[in-house]
């Protein structure tokens, strides 16, 4: 277990319960999952943050193992275009999570003024149904002086696969 003491904060909170929100077996084991997790690390990008996860041993894993649940779009204080996040989900736990500006620099003292999913399905349907997984490729955005680029990475040299619907969906708005 991890020795720091690093406290998860309230923003990180009210994205990761809007990401968990559902009636599904799978977001129930996260959720139970979540309410046990405590934070390894926080690292910043310039465009966002990681937060790093050690989940107990002693909770139930879930099926599939790897996806990522990126359905949600966050409105936040100095942020030109609002901003994204995904919860990555590695060996059947939650591994981490990722926000990031959609366009420009993470503001120092994000406040959320709303959040929203991108489908009114996801609600009511099986988060499942809304992550379809590839198989062959994974989709990621670098940031560059102008703007994102999309770069592909053979599934190989990881094990998180991304949606490249949802990566292009992203990449439209800018």
């Amino acid at each position: 277990m991890c020795k720091n003491n690093i406290k998860i904060n309230e923003l990180e909170t009210q994205i990761l319960d809007a990401l968990l929100k559902g009636d599904d077996p799978v977001l129930n084991t996260l959720r139970v999952q979540f309410d046990n997790l405590k934070i390894i690390k926080r690292e910043f990008s310039g465009c966002g943050f990681f937060t790093h996860f050690s989940v107990p041993e002693s909770c139930q894993k879930v099926d599939p193992a790897s996806f990522v649940i990126d359905d949600v779009h966050l409105e936040v204080e100095d942020t030109e275009n609002g901003a994204s996040a995904m919860l990555f989900v590695r060996d059947g736990i939650i591994d981490f999570l990722e926000i990031i500006a959609c366009t420009g620099n993470w503001p120092d003292n994000p406040i959320l003024k709303s959040l929203n999913y991108f489908t009114k399905k996801r609600k009511s349907a099986s988060v499942l149904e809304q992550i379809p997984l590839l198989k062959s490729v994974i989709y990621l955005i670098k940031r560059r002086r102008k703007g994102p680029i999309l770069e592909l990475i053979p599934s190989e040299k990881r094990d998180i696969e991304v949606t490249k619907l949802a990566w292009e969906k992203r990449l439209s708005k800018n």
